[in-house]
């Protein structure tokens, strides 16, 4: 259950599916979103997609920077180009401790690991502000989030915040 004043979302990822990376449900286990990924790519290029199918946004990571970094893109848009990226996540800091700062068209957002390096606890925030709680989970053949994000996000942001957490598996992954 949620804690008060939050939605809370399970991001699962499917390890027997050639294309589709992730499920991400509501509390009553509904999918409503899945991440595709782009077989045979170099670095990570991941989908979202609506449960109607329709592709909302697009991770692309950059291989010509010494840290991490990734683009998120407007999927509605064909484009691979400035005008269609809605924000830029690099890694930032000491790489044993996740740090992901997000310049974005919607405000700056910070991805923070909390506790020590061990940690499997992270905070999203906006500006300054908490926006969602991230646990990270390992069962004995995939990986689940646990995403709590605040309640007084706007519906059409939702899928953004998730795609932020996507991308922080990506850096996850990456880093090893």
């Amino acid at each position: 259950m949620a804690p008060d004043g939050t939605r809370r979302f399970q991001i699962q990822q499917r390890l027997m599916s050639n294309d589709q990376k992730f499920s991400i449900m509501d509390e009553d286990d509904n999918c409503l979103y899945t991440v595709k990924s782009t077989l045979f790519a170099l670095g990570d290029k991941l989908t979202l997609l609506d449960n109607h199918g329709t592709e909302l946004f697009k991770i692309r990571q950059q291989l010509n920077h010494f840290h991490l970094t990734f683009d998120i893109c407007n999927a509605s848009e064909n484009q691979n180009d400035d005008d269609s990226k809605l924000a830029t996540v690099k890694q930032v800091g000491f790489s044993l401790k996740q740090t992901l700062a997000i310049q974005s068209i919607y405000g700056n957002y910070l991805i923070k690991q909390n506790g020590g390096i061990t940690s499997r606890e992270y905070t999203l925030s906006k500006d300054g502000k908490m926006v969602a709680a991230v646990k990270r989970k390992f069962p004995t053949l995939a990986e689940r989030y646990t995403v709590d994000i605040d309640e007084n996000i706007n519906e059409r942001d939702i899928p953004f915040v998730l795609t932020l957490i996507i991308t922080l598996w990506c850096a996850q992954r990456d880093r090893g």
